[in-house]
């Protein structure tokens, strides 16, 4: 089938001028494979995204089903400060934001929350042990991982256990990967922009269909080889091939190192060693609604002497105003919890929730999700992982080829792992191919 025109009539996709002939197909309507494709419409490029899934985003998913947005995916705005590709995005799309706080936070022990004086204790010491992890990281070698940290962690009994559970937050949840997993070396070496943590408060899900109108999308099309013809690409899914001058591949880390996808005239030998050494990390959330909440009125809480799976619970009574409470664990025992039942999942969580609060109410309903278990992501976000570095993630998403590009958060040097990269390295590939 051969590539047909669609102009784009979305305000964010609106075609500059004529049609100059080009076309490109788009793998994935993540929001790189969207942005990828805007910037290619406005320069007027003929453009078609195959998607494999039933819906556009990717491991952007906005639940409704509560009766208010819950971002299953991807959840935060980081860093509203100037320069942030999100900010002028939220504001078009009319998303609204919630200024998250994680400071503002309530520990447990024993059914009560902790002491001034013990946060005091707590704060002072992960300083110091923070401290001492930032300059082993000057020391590491590149395959050490962080689990050289962990080894060091100072202390004992329940301030052991706050160290713990801080750590856990700090580095493991937020970088969806266990210690063992993680570069010691190249820890905290990507870019962030400054300013507030925001939530969207219309859910992400919004972003997506602001992007995506207009856009020549066709789903459930998986892509499952890519080929160079004497003029362009050639694309298969399923029964169906499309040709077009470009291509530009935004598929997870994880698909890519599946090999779902054949590329016919094989990956170069740095896009390959890349992927050999990169890895996904697995970001698990529990979300469940109650009849009313029992719960302070802060943004997110913990209960360091829990065990595993170590927790956090975060707060979405002050966003949306409903008593719901969304529970994140990551690496592998977020791997295997996605493999429960629906009611040991629940128990486990609740264990932690009553660890917390003592005897509390059964939740109204429960919503999850396995982006590892799913074929079509294997994994939440990429992570700088031990023996890897940022040179992967550019020589992942370098342009050293003039017919197939790729872009999605993993191609991000500067920005891994976020929304924000994303979209940059989707406009990269884009500039990228009109050059070529």
């Amino acid at each position: 089938m051969l590539l047909a025109a669609k102009v784009a009539c979305g305000k964010e996709n609106e075609t500059m001028g004529q049609g100059n002939g080009k076309s490109a197909l788009v793998v994935g309507a993540g929001v790189a494979g969207l942005s990828a494709a805007i910037e290619l419409v406005k320069a007027g490029w003929q453009v078609k995204i195959l998607e494999a899934s039933s819906r556009s985003g990717g491991r952007i998913w906005t639940d409704r089903s509560l009766g208010i947005p819950v971002d299953m995916g991807a959840a935060w705005l980081h860093g509203a400060g100037g320069g942030n590709p999100l900010v002028e995005l939220f504001q078009k799309a009319g998303l609204g934001h919630f200024v998250s706080d994680s400071d503002n936070l309530a520990l447990f022990q024993k059914g009560e929350e902790i002491s001034d004086a013990l946060y005091e204790t707590l704060d002072e010491a992960y300083e110091e042990w923070m401290e001492e992890a930032r300059s082993m990281k000057r020391r590491a070698k590149k395959g050490e991982s962080m689990q050289s940290v962990l080894d060091e962690i100072p202390e004992t009994g329940f301030v052991k256990k706050g160290l713990r559970w801080y750590f856990a937050s700090d580095v493991e949840i937020e970088l969806a990967a266990d210690a063992e997993e993680l570069s010691l070396k190249y820890w905290d070496e990507d870019e962030a922009f400054g300013g507030e943590e925001w939530i969207p408060r219309k859910g992400y899900g919004t972003l997506i269909d602001y992007l995506a109108q207009g856009l020549d999308i066709e789903f459930n099309a998986a892509v499952s080889s890519v080929a160079k013809t004497a003029r362009g690409v050639l694309l298969r899914a399923g029964e169906k091939k499309y040709e077009a001058d470009i291509a530009i591949i935004t598929t997870s880390v994880g698909v890519l190192q599946s090999e779902t996808i054949k590329f016919e005239h094989g990956l170069t030998d740095a896009r390959r060693s890349a992927l050999q050494r990169m890895k996904m990390g697995t970001m698990m959330k529990t979300v469940l609604e109650f009849p009313d909440s029992f719960w302070p009125e802060v943004h997110r809480m913990g209960l360091p002497a829990g065990g595993d799976p170590i927790l956090e619970f975060w707060n979405l009574e002050p966003v949306h105003g409903k008593p719901v409470l969304v529970a994140l664990c990551a690496g592998r025992e977020a791997r295997r919890l996605e493999k429960v039942s629906d009611r040991e999942l629940q128990s486990v969580v609740m264990e932690h929730i009553r660890g917390m609060f003592g005897k509390t109410p059964e939740p109204r309903r429960m919503l999850r999700t396995r982006w590892h278990s799913s074929p079509l992501t294997r994994g939440a976000y990429s992570m700088i992982a031990a023996g890897s570095s940022l040179d992967d993630h550019a020589a992942l998403g370098k342009a050293d080829d003039d017919r197939i590009f790729f872009a999605g958060e993993a191609c991000s040097e500067q920005y891994t792992s976020t929304v924000h990269g994303a979209i940059l390295s989707g406009r990269q590939a884009a500039r990228a191919a009109r050059k070529a």
